[in-house]
């Protein structure tokens, strides 16, 4: 068997606290961080994620929970984890060939296989989160390799790097999905009670504070509209009605809303969740937009938004 061995350099895990501890003090002193911001929360949770990155054990199993997970599933390909052969620090795995999604193989490959690994990817991420509250949340592009499956003679998704994987607790999961179903119905009301449970606005917001944020939300749901949905991403769809996120400037869009809406003196510094969940949610879009790929994710995303509330 061809194996990949990832070995870590010495001394990496040692100074995980110590360059966090650095930029720490160096965030303090610059005294660029908003108000009310909890530097120290988001420092722990970036020292816990990063203690479980350097430890490769906790690597070996979500490669082999994502395994069983998508066993079966023909648009991805996960490597094999070899225990005998790995420790704390050594991981074992078959060795996976592949192309790099910005690689000009992938992207000379046609329209609809463009369109079947973009649509892989975003599946991918919404049963995530929808589905298992188990995310891999870094989305780095040297994480994929695109592989043709022999069987289909269509590419598939090698998925490569499972140190960041990460658990959220049923409370924050619960409130963002009413937040994404308030955002997806449109429906103000649904979304400031999400936004509420998630400390994200205070009870007492005014409506233009919740104008503000259903706006951003609102932009963040866009490629997930129905092909025919009237509205400004009309201006991104095919004429069959796919969503052509190459040609798309949503991220800017979004950059925007959210600057804007960060000026209320309602909004409050997110969860923390947020910082890794937006992190693979920003990525698998420019991801898409990589592609090129043009689909209709609205029914991606509908079967987990349940009905409009009456």
């Amino acid at each position: 068997r061809e194996l990949c061995i990832k070995i870590q350099y010495p001394g990496v895990a040692e100074a995980v606290d110590s360059d966090l501890d650095t930029v720490g003090m160096l965030l303090m002193f610059s005294r660029l961080l908003p108000a009310g911001f909890k530097l120290q929360d988001l420092l722990a949770e970036v020292r816990g994620m990063l203690h479980r990155e350097v430890d490769y054990r906790q690597e070996l199993a979500a490669v082999r929970q994502f395994r069983e997970l998508l066993a079966g599933d023909d648009r991805y390909r996960v490597p094999e984890p070899f225990p005998a052969y790995s420790t704390r620090r050594v991981l074992a795995l078959s060795y996976e060939p592949g192309l790099t999604v910005e690689g000009s193989e992938v992207q000379s490959l046609s329209q609809p296989q463009r369109n079947a690994l973009g649509e892989a990817a975003l599946d991918l991420f919404l049963r995530e989160f929808f589905e298992w509250g188990l995310v891999q949340t870094d989305p780095h592009f040297g994480n994929y390799r695109v592989q043709f499956d022999p069987t289909r003679n269509r590419p598939r998704l090698v998925l490569l790097d499972f140190g960041a994987v990460r658990h959220f607790s049923d409370a924050f999961l619960c409130a963002y999905y009413e937040m994404v179903r308030g955002a997806f119905w449109k429906d103000k009301e649904r979304l400031r009670r999400a936004a509420v449970a998630l400390n994200f606005l205070p009870d007492s917001a005014s409506a233009s504070a919740v104008d503000s944020l259903a706006a951003m939300c609102g932009l963040i749901v866009e490629p997930f509209e129905a092909p025919d949905a009237e509205g400004p991403g009309r201006n991104w769809r095919n004429d069959s009605g796919e969503y052509r996120w190459g040609a798309s400037d949503l991220p800017k869009r979004v950059a925007l809303a959210a600057s804007k809406a960060s000026l209320s003196v309602s909004f409050r510094v997110p969860p923390k969740e947020f910082l890794f969940l937006h992190r693979k949610l920003g990525g698998v879009f420019v991801l898409l937009a990589e592609l090129n790929a043009e689909l209709t994710a609205y029914p991606l995303l509908r079967r987990y938004m349940g009905e409009p509330l009456r």
